[in-house]
């Protein structure tokens, strides 16, 4: 059962004395319970740790190999620190449990994290919620895509070759680890947020080499017209 905190509050109520009229306040003592289950707003990361021990129980080690080999720790930032600091803080608020202690030969104690079912809860709210909700993020890329416009050709299409180049080779390693993944024979439907971002990369690649490919031939034109690569010089 999760532990709950007690306060004291002193509540001042005023009286009136029906001798003499004078207003005298006594003090009344009560005591108000704060529940250790107060709502936590949960982080990506929470909800990943969640989502792994709601698998089996496990200590927050494992998890992070988990998340390693998964290649989730490109999905929430991975580091011990905050994998420890938030396993701790679900427990704080009852989302979490200590499932037990291990100890192997001379080797440090491990403590076996397991779900309760208001984290199996809290963890459904939060995942529905994102899913059906379409959020004003502000990404920063569009932002660039808006003023690129006003600069020289030249060094929007530099960039533009530049950032392609990065995520090609983040796609060539994504797709390696989902045939490692297959061929280990994890489910196909645990690597669904991989094939997500596999889409979303291609989908930018995609629209960066067809914008160079159609300025590049004159089919759009880019204010900068003096400065696309193939535009005649001016004579001197």
């Amino acid at each position: 059962m999760a532990s709950t905190r007690c306060d004291v509050v002193i509540l001042s109520i005023a009286h009136e004395c029906s001798v003499c009229e004078a207003m005298f306040i006594p003090r009344r003592i009560i005591r108000v319970e704060h529940d250790s289950q107060r709502r936590m707003k949960l982080t990506p990361l929470a909800v990943t740790v969640l989502g792994l021990l709601r698998e089996r129980p496990m200590h927050p080690y494992e998890m992070a190999q988990i998340l390693k080999k998964r290649g989730d720790d490109h999905l929430v930032r991975v580091s011990p620190g905050a994998l420890y600091h938030t396993v701790e803080k679900l427990q704080d608020h009852g989302l979490v449990r200590i499932d037990r202690v291990e100890q192997t030969n001379n080797r440090p104690e491990r403590t076996i994290y397991a779900v309760e079912s208001a984290g199996e809860r809290a963890a459904r709210e939060w995942v529905v919620a994102e899913l059906s909700t379409v959020r004003s993020e502000y990404p920063v890329f569009p932002v660039a895509l808006a003023v690129a416009p006003k600069l020289p050709w030249s060094a929007v299409r530099a960039a533009f070759q530049q950032r392609i180049a990065v995520l090609r080779d983040q796609v060539s390693g994504r797709e390696s680890r989902l045939d490692r993944a297959r061929t280990e024979g994890i489910d196909e439907i645990l690597l669904l947020e991989d094939t997500y971002v596999l889409e979303l990369q291609a989908a930018q690649i995609n629209h960066m080499q067809r914008t160079i490919d159609l300025v590049d031939s004159g089919a759009l034109t880019w204010p900068a017209q003096s400065d696309r690569p193939d535009a005649p010089k001016e004579e001197a």
